[in-house]
This record gives C-alpha cells, sequence and structure tokens, in this order.
C-alpha cells in the first residue's frame, strides 16, 4: 500500500507499507519468515520523468527454523520452530529516477543497507533494481 501525502507543485512525498515472505534454504537449515517493509519517499515528479529519494526499515517479524540432521548432529539441543521476538532488520536509503510514457515508467533504484544494530554488514551492502511498470 502506497499513500501521496503531499503534493505541492511538482514535488511530492509518500509512505508505503508492504507485507514480506521469505525463504532461505542451506544444507544446515530452512528458514521461513514474514516480514514488513516501510518507507518515505520525497521527490519531483515531471509528466515524463522523475527523481527521488527514498528511506526505509525491512524487518523480519517472525521466522521459523528447520535444520538438518547434519546439523542437528553437530549441535546438541537445537530445537526446530517459530522464534520471536524478530531476527533482524534492515534500513536502507537511496535514490530512484525513472522515465514515463503513456501509461508506462522504466525506473532505477539503488541505494545502500544498514543492519538495525548498526554495528554488522550485510553480505551486499547496497542494492539496485531496474523496473517497468504498467498504469491502468
Amino acid at each position: 500500500m502506497q499513500i501521496r501525502w503531499i503534493e505541492l507543485y511538482d514535488f511530492q512525498f509518500s509512505t508505503k507499507i508492504h507485507g514480506v515472505f521469505r525463504r532461505y534454504e542451506d544444507e544446515f537449515v530452512r528458514l521461513i519468515n514474514f516480514g514488513s517493509d516501510m518507507s518515505g519517499i520525497v521527490g519531483y515528479y515531471r509528466p515524463k520523468w522523475f527523481v527521488a529519494g527514498e528511506v526505509g526499515f525491512d524487518k523480519a517479524i517472525v521466522t521459523n527454523f528447520k535444520h538438518s540432521s547434519e546439523y542437528k548432529d553437530q549441535y546438541f539441543g537445537v530445537v526446530d520452530g517459530w522464534y520471536e521476538p524478530a531476527t533482524g532488520g534492515n534500513f536502507y536509503y537511496g535514490l530512484q529516477a525513472g522515465f514515463s510514457f503513456r501509461n508506462h515508467d522504466i525506473y532505477l533504484r539503488a541505494g545502500k543497507i544498514l543492519t538495525q544494530d548498526f554495528k554488522t554488514l550485510p553480505m551486499v551492502p547496497f542494492y539496485a533494481q531496474l523496473g517497468y511498470n504498467i498504469k491502468f
């Protein structure tokens, strides 16, 4: 869901919130989690192009762990199941720009990611997204 709160001439401020489902698996564990992604966007929007800055927070709220038998053999007492409180989150900030024609948008988003503790770096501390939208 995205809500535009302010529109003043060609400047806009909006916020968005999305539910997130993730799945990860390797030879030791299978993780499934549910979370949320919230952000604020301030930008300059013209009829044919736009540029904006975005700041957001992506949070894993609850995670299910299912460990492999090999892992359980090495670490006695490990327990499978749902774990709360949340297992982690990431702050992110970046820029986005795009070009609009008829009812189509092509955009590029790029920025930096910081973990919620501000002490550790994610494996890939940057993000980039090339996208295409059709407007109805």
